[in-house]
């Protein structure tokens, strides 16, 4: 089979006066399916680091599984925690889909390659709620991608302003460096996950 590969871009920082980010990602791949994570404890420092690293063992550990079903296994393992905001995208590169689900303020954003060669950016819906606190419905959405779209995941240390300033041309490691640069606060633990759609090598 023919590999579809994506580009990853990663970029955080804690808040100003901590040591320690409450913020963490996962990148998994599972055959053709890549989980892409944003995991933002609540509040700050090391209790929120704790329900954040919780979090991402159960998704490192049951990567193959489906997101809804991951939502629904941090939500039990973060009951003892402050809980967390998460959301969840996989890239299934067997299909060209995309498919995500969140739980609390962890936003997304894809911008996708019009038939002109445009790009149009669109929001990803998330539900209010928390992991570990009052989970909303784990109804997932799926949209088709092709080649060079590109999905931004940003906690919010992140001002939502940076799903205006993507770019598709724009390397993902750069990309997520910039935006985390450009619209991260002091005020709060940041982090920025970019995957692009590569395509496909011979």
């Amino acid at each position: 089979m023919t590999p579809t590969l994506i580009d990853i871009g990663i970029a955080e920082r804690a808040r100003a006066g901590e040591n320690i980010s409450g913020d963490r990602h996962v990148v998994a791949t599972s055959g053709p399916r890549v989980l892409l994570c944003a995991i933002d404890g609540v509040g700050h420092g090391a209790e929120a680091a704790h329900a954040a690293a919780t979090a991402a063992s159960v998704l490192e550990a049951f990567s193959h599984e489906s997101i809804d079903s991951l939502l629904l296994r941090c939500h039990e393992r973060l009951r003892d925690t402050r809980g967390a905001a998460i959301t969840l995208v996989v890239i299934d590169t067997a299909d060209g889909s995309i498919e995500w689900v969140g739980a609390g303020n962890v936003a997304a954003a894809l911008q996708q390659i019009e038939p002109f060669g445009l790009p149009a950016t669109r929001t990803l819906l998330v539900r209010s709620g928390a992991a570990g606190g009052t989970l909303p419905s784990t109804r997932t959405s799926r949209l088709p991608i092709a080649r060079g779209d590109t999905v931004v995941i940003a906690t919010d240390g992140v001002q939502a302003a940076f799903i205006d300033d993507i770019s598709c041309t724009e390397p993902p490691q750069h990309l997520a460096d910039r935006l985390l640069t450009r619209y991260g606060t002091p005020h709060d633990d940041a982090l920025v996950v970019v995957g692009r759609l590569r395509g496909t090598e011979p």
